[in-house]
């Protein structure tokens, strides 16, 4: 592969001013990356190599025996450099990941149509688990196993307007840890920094609707039983599940839509915890400064 087919391949992911971007940001720095020959495209190069390892989730052996028409380096190095890289673009994904004010979100939010509009919603909670290799003598009673992957896993929530745009994002934690129990555990900070804020969220939120009094915390109703222990919904509560299911599909899942765009996030992840957080957001910032464009 040559590198100008590498770039090609790199950017049918993403915006060409989206790398020029990060091509600018770790020329700033002299990052410690490691190579015998290293000419004027070396970080260059290696930013190319890292994002398609993280966008095509190739294994970096594979990708030293592609690249060595222009590029000769080990898979020690680009793994290392691929780190580097990584931990090095953080505070520029900070800088893409802005909470904003409830204004903000009210404005994002008109692009709703009138139908979705009676029930006046600013902000989406999601939640997904993000597969990673199985720690050492960890069994599915690990509080890193995950039910809903079936698979040793970490967890993050966002926080995104009606655009997509993801304005929160926590983790990585434990998927053990319920998305009732997450708002609970996280109810502070969450009513301080997101006053104003009317969430919409699956039935995995419904437990914590009442516990909240700065936010409003929108689900759907779950069935209930009835005196013969028959679990229905009124004609009225199915309308308005439905009106919400209307409203979240209007916003697609933005952590589900970054699995399909980075492999690397969709197949297992094999390195620690703090490289998959990194990629994470990686992920996430990219998502929003493309939104902005």
């Amino acid at each position: 592969m040559q590198r100008n087919e590498l770039q090609n391949k790199v950017l049918s992911k993403i915006s060409k001013k989206t790398l020029e971007t990060l091509n600018d940001e770790i020329n700033k720095k002299k990052l410690p990356l490691w190579g015998l020959a290293k000419d004027q495209n070396f970080e260059n190069d290696c930013l190319l190599i890292a994002l398609y390892h993280d966008l095509f989730g190739v294994g970096y052996h594979k990708i030293e025996s592609e690249v060595l028409s222009f590029l000769k380096i080990s898979a020690k190095s680009i793994r290392h450099n691929t780190k580097i890289i990584r931990q090095s673009i953080q505070d520029w994904c900070d800088a893409q990941i802005v909470l904003g004010s409830c204004s903000d979100w009210n404005q994002a939010a008109q692009m709703l149509g009138k139908t979705e509009k009676k029930i006046e919603i600013n902000l989406w909670i999601n939640s997904s688990d993000f597969k990673k290799t199985q720690p050492e003598n960890a069994s599915k009673k690990s509080d890193e196993y995950s039910y809903k992957e079936d698979h040793f896993a970490n967890r993050f929530t966002c926080f995104s307007d009606a655009n997509g745009r993801i304005r929160k994002l926590y983790g990585a934690y434990s998927p053990k840890v319920e998305d009732s129990a997450f708002m609970t555990l996280m109810k502070d900070e969450i009513e301080t920094s997101m006053e104003g804020a009317v969430m919409l969220g699956d039935c995995g939120y419904e437990s914590v609707v009442s516990k909240f009094r700065k936010i409003n915390i929108v689900t759907p109703k779950s069935k209930q039983k009835d005196g013969r222990g028959i679990r229905k919904l009124t004609q009225k509560q199915k309308a308005r599940n439905k009106l919400l299911k209307s409203i979240r599909s209007r916003v697609e899942c933005p952590l589900g839509d970054i699995k399909l765009t980075w492999k690397s996030l969709s197949s297992c992840f094999t390195e620690d915890d703090t490289q998959h957080s990194y990629v994470v957001k990686m992920a996430v910032a990219i998502r929003n400064f493309q939104i902005k464009e």
